[in-house]
């Protein structure tokens, strides 16, 4: 297959996925799944009789009692003699590429349906009776009966198509059966608009030999091989129900043989990817970003019969996946999707200090002024934002001075995320543009660290800092130098990290880089800040964890635990916000789990919240039980107890400032 090509030689193109259409896919024996398929597509199509079926399959099929059978081996029967003298007819048709077709075959498909599929019906016991009256002496209203070439070699098309009429081909002569499509791929002009390397083969309608002992190769490991190693973002399955040649029967235990849990149920999906629009066909989504499509009403080639549903599965393939998200409601405080029911056990609480109105709209023109951000920007997305996250996540702050450093701590995380972001920002997760502002921050990292923890003064340079540069540096500063060497480590370490974490993150968007769920957690843990949340509650609320028990595994678990239920509720809340500023882009959006969910797992995007909401709430589980643990505890001190008392009403701050502040949810 192309795509292990490409993914073996390590090529730079950037594959978005493989859509197989109509596929001859074979199992590990060698033997297509849809051998057997094709009877009962037959029987289900009313192309051939029950009693001939069952005849069929007596003859030739070992039936374990209990088992489903759909994979009787035709060629290799226990009982060879009496399986081939079973043959049975189909009713005659006009095109066994769409059953359903008016039309009978044109002259080139016919010649390849006689040379390479007869025999294979033929090597299973169907004679396939096929109209060959292909419009030579009758032919039928309405129908192409000349082949593609007739048409495109007029004059008219010809002049249109800018065509020269010296190109080697002779005129056609008019009521002869043409060879269509493969005399006009084989064109120059068309060769060279499709960039075919001079001196290259020339197509032909499935001709040319065949290395018979390679055809018909299994195409399991194959399949796995790009979705489990090579991680492939989205691989399609899809069939027009109207082929007989290669059946939607066949392709879809093929699918469901290759192991992968199923994601969802079997439901159908629109041509326009509405709700209520036409129904294009049916979908059944797996794990890692596989799945299995009909198109309804399609022949063996989609996007010919069907176009309007082949571009939507196109634009599936790419990402866009309108038909995955049908669950919208933009009555919802202005949401198109509609977030499911949120159930958290953690209440949240307010920072009373937040009630001096007076007070935090100078912490809000504070930052505004170093923010470079435009004022409708400032108090739309960061002022009151900053102020409400806060009091949220830090409800047991007593000091008015603390939690003014606090906020604007906050204040900072908000204004830095929108310089970094696509939309609105300045840098539009460019590395390129970024990096030199990353720097400035680890300047500021390492003249804190430098002033605090060595005593060298700080001999960090500052010149050309961008403001809100400075003004983070100021408000670290300033927190440091209440805290004791311990807490001042990790506040250090904990924002060090955060840099990192954005830094990488940003690399991860520029390479269009996909990602398991397990490296968009590792990488989520440093980039979203929360280890310097965590580290600045003993600065908030005036409390001392020892080096020993902020080290005790218990307790680095439930700072884990914390950040992951933040991770996932903002996950859930940000995802409009972010789609929004990637211009609904979602193929773009490579560290948001929800994201994730709907590219990898081809779930709508409510069931992607949902999703990440169980996670949650099973992380959430855990943290009720081992701060049960921790509390009962005499290996920790009153203070230790009271921090994790923070870390619970954080998670509780958390799921309420999401569902709350303007920046999650005025989005439009």
């Amino acid at each position: 297959m192309l795509a292990t090509k490409i993914y073996s030689h390590n090529s730079t193109i950037n594959l978005k996925g493989v859509a197989i259409g109509n596929g001859l896919l074979l199992n590990y024996q060698g033997q297509p799944d849809l051998t057997q398929s094709k009877y009962d597509y037959f029987l289900a199509h009313g192309l051939i009789t029950t009693d001939a079926y069952e005849k069929k399959i007596e003859s030739c099929c070992e039936c374990t009692a209990g088992a489903v059978q759909h994979q009787c081996d035709f060629l290799r029967p226990a009982n060879k003699t009496k399986c081939e003298s079973v043959q049975v007819d189909t009713m005659k048709m006009n095109n066994p590429f769409n059953i359903y077709d008016d039309c009978p075959m044109d002259k080139d498909s016919l010649d390849m349906f006689d040379t390479y599929i007869r025999p294979e019906f033929l090597r299973i016991g169907i004679n396939y009776k096929l109209n060959t009256n292909n419009g030579v002496s009758a032919p039928v209203p309405g129908c192409v009966t000349y082949g593609t070439a007739t048409y495109l070699n007029t004059e008219a098309v010809r002049t249109a198509l800018h065509l020269n009429t010296n190109n080697g081909v002779s005129a056609p002569v008019p009521g002869c059966v043409t060879y269509g499509t493969a005399t006009y791929l084989n064109t120059e002009a068309v060769r060279t608009a499709l960039h075919v390397r001079p001196g290259s083969k020339k197509w032909s309608m499935g001709g040319g030999p065949y290395d018979w002992q390679h055809f018909k190769t299994p195409q399991v490991e194959t399949v796995k091989q790009l979705i489990n190693t090579y991680k492939i973002p989205k691989l399609i399955v899809y069939n027009g129900d109207f082929d007989t040649v290669c059946n939607f029967i066949g392709d879809q235990r093929f699918v469901s043989s290759l192991g992968f849990q199923a994601v969802g149920h079997y439901r159908e999906w629109t041509v326009d990817g509405t709700s209520d629009g036409v129904i294009g066909g049916f979908i059944q989504n797996y794990e890692k970003g596989l799945s299995f499509v009909v198109v309804r009403g399609a022949g063996h080639m989609v996007p010919n019969s069907k176009p309007d549903a082949g571009l939507q599965l196109l634009k599936g393939l790419l990402g866009f996946l309108q038909q995955y998200m049908a669950d919208t409601d933009v009555k919802n405080g202005g949401r198109k999707y509609v977030i499911p029911p949120v159930r958290t056990n953690f209440a949240h609480h307010m920072c009373p200090l937040v009630s001096d109105t007076g007070k935090m709209a100078q912490y809000q023109q504070w930052w505004f002024e170093y923010s470079l951000h435009p004022r409708h920007h400032f108090d739309r997305r960061i002022g009151s934002s900053m102020i409400g996250c806060a009091s949220l996540f830090y409800p047991h702050c007593k000091s008015a001075q603390r939690f003014e450093n606090v906020v604007k701590w906050v204040g900072h995380l908000f204004v830095w995320d929108d310089h970094n972001d696509a939309a609105v920002g300045q840098l539009s997760h460019q590395s390129s543009l970024a990096d030199p502002i990353f720097e400035q921050l680890r300047r500021a990292v390492n003249r804190l660290e430098g002033l605090y923890m060595r005593g060298d003064c700080g001999r960090e340079p500052m010149t050309a800092w961008r403001p809100y540069v400075m003004a983070t540096y100021a408000v670290v500063d300033a927190i440091l130098a209440d805290l004791n060497a311990a807490q001042r480590r990790r506040v250090i370490d904990g924002w060090r990290r955060y840099i990192d974490g954005q830094q990488l993150e940003n690399k991860m968007i520029d390479r269009q880089m996909g990602n398991t769920v397990e490296e968009i957690q590792k990488i989520r843990m440093t980039s979203g800040s929360a280890e310097t949340m965590f580290a600045i509650i003993e600065y908030s609320d005036g409390v001392s964890v020892t080096d020993t028990e902020w080290a005790d595994p218990r307790m680095s678990r439930l700072r884990e635990l914390s950040n992951l239920s933040i991770q996932y509720v903002n996950d859930v809340y940000s995802f409009e916000k972010e789609l929004h500023e990637k211009n609904g882009q979602i193929e773009r959006m490579f560290v948001n789990l929800v994201a994730h969910y709907v590219l990898r797992e081809g779930l709508t995007v409510g069931q992607a919240m949902e999703k990440t909401l169980h996670a949650c709430r099973e992380v959430e589980t855990e943290f009720e039980s081992l701060s049960r643990q921790v509390h009962e505890s005499a290996d920790f001190s009153p203070d230790a107890k009271h921090y994790v008392r923070s870390l619970a009403a954080m998670i509780g701050g958390n799921h309420h400032m999401s569902a709350t502040i303007t920046r999650y949810n005025n989005i439009y």
